[in-house]
């Protein structure tokens, strides 16, 4: 019985001992407890993250796949370069051909109106050549001119100090407006004044 109270004695000294020990490990079981709670919670948001990220991955993928699919390859981008080019040398062509027809047309009737007006000359006036006679009665010293663009008889004749006459004689002019021809040289009668 002594053994007994002893141990209950003992019992006694040692449970307020126990109880702390007991509390202590009740707080850090409930502490734990709490870290798991918590990091339960911190690991759903983190599945929720992952599972966010790989909807939106999809949904850039699918995004980039579709891109792709519009998109044209350069492969694509060369055959519209070289059926455009095609359609451009064609348009040019075809645009070719009906403006030289209608340069071809525009020089049928400019000639037929040039022969009608030539036919209608013939017939209405006298040949200018059978009318002029030349003379040789110019002076024989003059000068060389070559013909500038613009010129006239009468211009040159002005200039020079010399009669129409005599430069038409001296070149066989029949018609200044068209046997004086620019670039062409002519001799100009120069009558002595002394």
């Amino acid at each position: 019985m002594h053994l007994k109270k002893t141990f209950g004695l003992l019992s006694l000294l040692a449970l307020p001992h126990f109880a702390s020990a007991y509390d202590a490990q009740a707080v850090e079981l409930a502490n734990l407890r709490q870290d798991m709670i918590a990091m339960a919670e911190h690991i759903g948001k983190l599945q929720l993250d992952i599972e966010t990220l790989q909807r939106e991955n999809i949904g850039l993928r699918q995004a980039m796949n579709t891109q792709r699919a519009q998109a044209p390859s350069d492969t694509h981008l060369s055959a519209l370069k070289a059926e455009l080019s095609q359609n451009f040398q064609l348009q040019k062509q075809e645009i070719f051909t009906q403006v030289s027809k209608q340069i071809e047309q525009l020089g049928t009737r400019t000639q037929g109106a040039l022969d009608s007006l030539a036919r209608a000359i013939g017939t209405n006036k006298p040949s200018i050549a059978g009318t002029i006679k030349f003379s040789d009665d110019y002076p024989q010293e003059g000068i060389a001119y070559t013909v500038q663009p613009g010129d006239t008889l009468g211009g040159i004749a002005h200039k020079h100090n010399s009669a129409i006459k005599d430069i038409q004689n001296a070149n066989r002019i029949a018609d200044p407006t068209r046997d004086l021809i620019a670039g062409n040289t002519i001799f100009i009668p120069q009558r002595n004044t002394n």
